[in-house]
């Protein structure tokens, strides 16, 4: 690899400086993130569901699906925070 940048040199300077575009990265990188935490929220909700309606609490399930301060109030007390 070494010997394929030293003789490519040039050229990997010029992709290096030209082609990295740091606003196209940090798009990608917080679409990423935003991913990663939408996929998190919908595992966490989905351990609290099951857990409500193990505990017979479907009530409780179905005002957690619909309103946020239910939901975190219910995170809170089975300890998610």
């Amino acid at each position: 690899m070494k010997e394929f940048l030293l003789k490519q040199r040039s050229e990997v300077i010029i992709v290096s400086i030209y082609e990295y575009d740091e606003e196209k990265e940090m798009k990608l990188i917080r679409a990423d993130e935003r991913k990663i935490g939408i996929e998190q929220g919908e595992s966490k909700l989905a351990q609290l569901m099951s857990r409500l309606f193990a505990d017979g609490r479907a009530d409780d399930a179905q005002r957690a699906a619909s309103d946020e301060n239910d939901r975190k109030a219910l995170y809170k007390e089975y300890g998610f925070f």
